[in-house]
């Protein structure tokens, strides 16, 4: 199943915290579930691109520049 994996978490929350919001401000921004934004955050979960997209839109940013693709296989070494 695909889903993205945000590039650099630290500079998502930078960000979120830049334009004057908590996480939980953000998710409500984006119509999103707070926990559930803190796990993609925290490195716990991969969204789907949909909400990666609802994540980029609300930073203004490329999806391209804060995420890439998890495509879920493990690989040989794992």
């Amino acid at each position: 199943m695909l889903s993205l994996r945000l590039k650099n978490p630290e500079e998502v929350r930078r960000e979120i915290s830049l334009r004057g919001y908590s996480i939980n401000g953000f998710a409500r921004k984006i119509n999103s579930n707070p926990g559930y934004i803190g796990k993609v955050l925290d490195g716990k979960r991969n969204p789907y691109p949909p909400l990666a997209k609802k994540i980029a839109d609300g930073l203004d940013m490329d999806i391209r520049d804060l995420f890439f693709v998890a495509d879920g296989r493990k690989r040989e070494t794992d």
